[in-house]
């Protein structure tokens, strides 16, 4: 038998013998592998984050890392766990090392973070380890032509545009003032500044001086009239702020063709003008969540109402049991409980928490069967929502 262990990896030379090889030969296109110094850089600059690793007989064989953000979940900014970098040695998969070293790290952080999302390779996977998945982000597709007509209205306001690494602060404190309103969306504790090969312009909406609108984007191509503009960031906090983006980009239909633009699931570009020719297609992956500590999640958010469960959470084991979750003054308290109302998985109470799923499809699911009361008793607390990510990680 093959001795098995799991460690926290703290110091880079650590990090060196157990990360240098598997998230690059995992992750990127190889070869050749990162050199050392731009490890040593990457290593640096992630402030808090936690690196475990799987050894088989003393040689590494799986990872995973978790990174500390930021989340509003229904008006409630949460510190949270983003996952990342899980990957196993191909010498070593098929073995469930991924699962044992995804469990030992969810299990160090669990007093630090009530929640943990990711973007999974294949959602089925995180799934059985407790992780829901969230509505799929929009790509938008049309001809910057299609934009004349904003033209012809002039918005009120300006468009100032700088690059990424000039306008960071304006950047990350408009972000900021959308994560208190956006449902779902996480932020980096940390953020580092861009890669100058990956640098895009930063345009702000402003109206007598405050941001009201911003988007992230790079002209690519090799021909002028034939430019795509890709937009990655596209927030505003009023239709000022939308229409001041949109008149910019309608700026552009003598230098770019093509415009892409990466929306949360909830908005209706399709809307936002007459006669505009969308093409709505999947951006990329969705982010999934899952509850870490359920005796942290109070303080949300909810409707009027009450309910008790059993909850059934064979992976995270400290959430079983059975758990009181009432409505007080309009915010979510969740307290031990006695006899149960129904029973749920940690699936059914993640997907009520982030409102992606309604109670009747939990026996569809297979995350338990409540009855019609309690079904109406959880939607009235927890309504349905559309939660966005935000970051990539």
């Amino acid at each position: 038998m093959p001795k098995v262990e799991i460690k926290k990896v703290a110091s880079f030379k650590d990090w060196m013998e157990s990360y240098a090889w598997i998230p690059n030969y995992s992750f990127r296109p190889t070869p050749p592998l990162m050199d050392e110094e731009t490890q040593r850089g990457w290593f640096e600059k992630r402030v808090g984050v936690t690196h475990f690793a799987l050894y088989e007989d003393g040689k590494a064989a799986a990872l995973a890392t978790s990174l500390p953000m930021k989340q509003n979940i229904r008006g409630k900014i949460f510190s949270m766990s983003g996952l990342f970098n899980v990957a196993s040695h191909p010498a070593y998969r098929r073995k469930g090392y991924a699962h044992q070293v995804i469990l030992a790290l969810l299990k160090d952080l669990r007093s630090s973070f009530p929640v943990s999302t990711l973007y999974p390779f294949r959602e089925s996977y995180y799934e059985r380890l407790g992780y829901i998945s969230f509505p799929q982000p929009l790509k938008a597709s049309f001809k910057s032509i299609e934009l004349l007509p904003i033209l012809r209205n002039e918005v009120e306001g300006k468009v100032e545009v700088l690059l990424e690494s000039e306008g960071k602060a304006e950047y990350l404190d408009f972000i900021k003032k959308i994560q208190q309103k956006k449902h779902g969306m996480g932020t980096f504790n940390h953020p580092g500044m861009p890669d100058k090969k990956s640098e895009s312009w930063i345009a702000l909406a402003k109206v007598e001086g405050k941001t009201v609108g911003l988007m992230s984007y790079t002209n690519e191509g090799r021909e002028v009239t034939k430019f795509k503009m890709k937009i990655r960031r596209f927030y505003y906090h009023n239709p000022q702020g939308l229409y001041l983006l949109l008149d910019w980009i309608a700026r552009h239909i003598d230098q770019t063709n093509d415009i892409e633009i990466w929306l949360p699931a909830d908005e209706k570009p399709t809307l936002w003008l007459a006669d505009l020719d969308i093409e709505l297609s999947s951006a990329w992956k969705p982010g999934m969540a899952r509850i870490l500590n359920i005796a942290d999640i109070g303080g949300v958010e909810v409707g009027e109402g009450q309910f008790t469960a059993q909850i059934n959470d064979p992976f995270c084991t400290w959430n079983e049991g059975v758990w009181k979750f009432s409505s007080v003054n309009g915010k979510l308290q969740v307290s031990p409980g006695n006899k149960p109302d129904c029973q749920i998985s940690i699936q059914a109470l993640t997907s009520l928490l982030y409102g992606t799923h309604k109670p009747d499809f939990f026996q569809y699911r297979g995350w338990g069967n409540p009855s019609k009361a309690f079904q109406a008793e959880m939607t009235t607390m927890f309504p349905g929502k559309m939660p966005f990510l935000h970051e990539m990680f």
